[in-house]
């Protein structure tokens, strides 16, 4: 490559004879330009035909000058100039460049301008751009959260990176080569621009990503930017054998997940997928097209999610396994026509309360066989992502777990609200979710729980904020010990007592509000929690057990609203707590409290008619 550096503008003609720049291949050019020497750049691919490779990483376009706009053939290879701050609509035309290069000067791009080289295979951007960055070879935002723009010469597969949340308008759009896009389980399909799953190759697949090692099985074909699955065509041969997926295909059964962000399943979309054995269907599907699971025979239960508001007719013809199919739509979804064919041996589930509505619908009274379900689980999650997802399912009928709904995804989920139903296997799963996952907060308050098992959220490291079932009546033995992270717990408004060492070493909790009902504070409650500032000890404590608050050296105040002191050890509380901590008390408590053997030892009480 023959490089040249210049120091003046309006310098680069002089610096080789005029039968020298005809012989140039490739060109590298340093320092300052103006319109002169654009202009014989510009002239080089014309006179040149040899010319394909010019960089102009170097040079310094001072006036930012329309650097772009100076080839339309010849060029293999393009470095955009340092100094161009936007790439403009219609100023790029390199109609043979494979490769572009953009400066860290670049600013905005206007995508129109890319569309300008169709042979375009890669893409590079200088690492210190502060707008974009290239991800094997394609266009991305700065932090590689969303995709801008892919080459139009890309082929054969193209992976999105995992944390990939969105993709631009019409990304994909001038593409005619490309066999397949997979797309990792962290696309938000509300950050899908419009157009951007078109392509100009309408046999490319799209295949989205169920969890870190699979993806959705056989051939699917997704429109409408991922919001219809179009077709699903399971082929063996498209896997290796000793794959999980090769032997459930070789034995004839396999399970499949459709995408969250799905809406529609189209006509016909598996239908005669044989070996399809059980399918899990989002709560974002509203409609489902005829004969969308026809001849399906291993499919033995389906789950229609609250979100289906349409099935076309004969849906499920042919099924002839499947004998349960659970509707938790509380309005039965419109259906032009029966859904599925010999209803008399079907059974047909719905919430509790539900039954008559579905007796009176067309589609849906044909079925001889219905069943209200009283035990439903409702969850509400929040992605790490922030999109909201919500399920529901039944603990009596088909799945009863929350982790068969969300077992691919629980790494993704930071916050969770559960209603209804809660088994214990879900709060053992939801306490996995707050240990090795991103679960932060638990909104229990609606669950049908008296009682938890001990333990069973010990040393769940992630664990922000919890709010426990309001029917809760005890908080057991070691409930949220080592959750090193907790700053917030709610206890249940019917909660009388606390176990032992129920909240010892949570090293982040600040504050305690023991409600009004509970009556006795177990052995080391609190044990070593020592970022607690203050406690609130209700009007109905009776009695604080040994070490309760030993170790809570931050502990500087104490709201009892008891006028008669709770029995207590001389232990209960740190020494420090003693000189450092304010107590304060009822108005008429104050002779009970400095006679009382442990409460006498606070220095800084406040004797006064507490509100509460």
């Amino acid at each position: 490559m023959l490089t040249i550096e210049v120091h003046r503008t309006g310098t680069l003609e002089g610096k080789l004879p005029s039968e020298e720049w005809k012989r140039i291949k490739e060109l590298k050019v340093k320092g300052p330009l103006n319109e002169a020497d654009l202009k014989l750049l510009k002239s080089l691919p014309v006179n040149n035909m040899g010319f394909y490779l010019l960089d102009l990483f170097e040079a310094n376009n001072k006036t930012n000058l329309s650097m772009p706009d100076l080839y339309e053939r010849a060029l293999s290879s393009y470095s955009v100039p340092d100094g161009v701050r936007k790439l403009r609509k219609g100023g790029l035309k390199c109609l043979s460049i494979s490769l572009l290069n953009l400066p860290y000067s670049i600013e905005k791009i206007e995508i129109e301008t890319l569309t300008g080289c169709p042979e375009l295979k890669v893409i590079n951007v200088d690492e210190k751009n502060e707008k974009y960055r290239s991800i094997d070879g394609l266009l991305y935002s700065k932090d590689g959260h969303k995709l801008i723009f892919c080459p139009p010469r890309r082929e054969g597969t193209v992976e999105l990176p995992d944390g990939v949340t969105g993709i631009a308008q019409r990304a994909f759009h001038w593409c005619d080569r490309l066999a397949c896009v997979i797309l990792p389980n962290s696309i938000n399909h509300h950050h899908i621009g419009e157009g951007a799953l078109d392509f100009a190759n309408k046999r490319t697949e799209v295949h989205w990503t169920i969890d870190n090692e699979h993806y959705d099985m056989g051939e699917t074909r997704y429109t409408q930017n991922g919001q219809k699955l179009e077709r699903h065509t399971p082929d063996p041969k498209d896997y290796n054998e000793g794959d999980t997926e090769y032997d459930l295909l070789s034995k004839g059964e396999y399970d499949f997940v459709i995408p969250h962000g799905v809406t529609q399943i189209g006509k016909e979309a598996f239908k005669n997928c044989y070996q399809l054995k059980s399918i899990q269907i989002p709560n974002t599907v509203t409609t489902i097209g005829s004969g969308a699971f026809e001849g399906c025979t291993h499919l033995k239960a389906i789950v229609l999610p609250t979100s289906t508001r349409k099935i076309k007719g004969h849906c499920f013809d042919g099924c002839r396994n499947l004998g349960q199919i659970c509707c938790w739509a509380t309005t039965p979804p419109d259906c032009s026509d029966s859904i599925i064919d010999y209803t008399r041996d079907k059974m047909l589930y719905m919430a509790k309360g539900d039954r008559n509505k579905y007796m009176e619908a067309k589609g849906w009274k044909d079925f001889a066989n219905m069943k209200e379900v009283e035990a439903m689980t409702y969850v509400k999650l929040t992605m790490a992502n922030g999109e909201e997802r919500q399920l529901i399912y039944s603990p009596t009928v088909l799945k009863g777990k929350m982790q068969d709904y969300i077992d691919t995804h629980w790494n993704l989920v930071c916050s969770a609200s559960l209603t209804g139903t809660l088994s214990d296997e879900d709060i053992c799963y939801l306490r996995q979710m707050a240990t090795d996952g991103c679960l932060k907060n638990i909104d229990l308050r609606d669950c049908n729980r008296e009682q938890i098992f001990p333990k069973a959220f010990e040393d769940a490291t992630v664990l922000r904020n919890i709010t426990l079932p309001k029917n809760m009546t005890s908080i057991p033995h070691g409930l949220l010990t080592g959750c090193k992270s907790l700053r917030k717990v709610i206890l249940g408004k019917n909660t009388k007592e606390i176990g032992a060492i129920a909240f010892a070493e949570c090293n982040m909790l600040k504050h305690i509000d023991l409600g009004n009902e509970v009556t006795c504070i177990g052995n080391g409650a609190f044990w070593n929690c020592y970022s607690l500032e203050s406690a609130e000890l209700n009007i109905n404590i009776k009695t604080v057990g040994e070490n309760a608050f030993r170790g809570c050296e931050g502990l500087r105040r104490i709201n009892c609203h008891c006028s008669f002191p709770p029995i207590c050890q001389m232990d209960t509380f740190p020494h420090s707590a003693f000189s450092r901590s304010i107590l304060t008390i009822p108005a008429n408590g104050r002779i009970d409290y400095s006679k009382a053997e442990v409460w006498q030892k606070f220095q800084n009480v406040i004797a006064e008619d507490m509100l509460f």
